[in-house]
C-alpha cells in the first residue's frame, strides 16, 4: 500500500497526509479512512505522507566539523551526515553551525516526535 499512497501522491502534490485501510483503499481525508475502516475487521489507518528527496553533502571533518575527531570511529561521521540531513528534512532549515552530534540527535529525536503527534 506504501507504494500505491506514495504515486497518489505524487499524482497529488497539494496534498500533505494520505491515509489507508487494512483493506488498501486510501483516502485524503482522516475522517473518512477512520469511518471506512469501522465497517472492517482490521480496524487500522495508516498515514502516508510525501516522501522528500534528502540530499546528503558530503562532510569532511577537518573543515565542516567544528570538532576534533581524530581517533574516532569513521561510522560516527557518517552518523553525524545522516543527522544533519534528517534535521534539514524535518526542520527544513540546517541547525547551528556549532551545534555537537549530541545535540543534533536530541534535535532530530524532538523532531521526529513532533511530526508523528501530527
Amino acid at each position: 500500500m506504501e507504494k500505491k499512497a506514495q504515486e497518489y501522491l505524487k499524482e497529488h502534490p497539494e496534498l500533505e497526509k494520505l491515509y489507508g485501510t487494512s483493506d488498501g483503499f486510501l483516502f485524503e481525508k482522516e475522517q473518512d479512512a477512520r469511518s471506512h475502516a469501522k465497517t472492517l475487521a482490521n480496524k487500522e489507518v495508516s498515514t502516508f505522507m510525501p516522501q522528500k528527496e534528502v540530499v546528503v553533502k558530503q562532510v569532511n571533518a577537518k573543515q565542516d566539523i567544528p570538532f576534533d575527531y581524530e581517533g574516532e570511529d569513521s561510522r560516527l561521521l557518517e552518523d553525524r551526515a545522516f543527522l544533519l540531513a534528517r534535521y534539514e528534512f524535518l526542520a527544513e532549515d540546517t541547525p547551528a553551525e556549532d551545534i555537537t552530534t549530541e545535540d543534533l540527535a536530541t534535535e532530530v529525536q524532538s523532531l521526529e516526535e513532533m511530526s508523528f503527534d501530527k
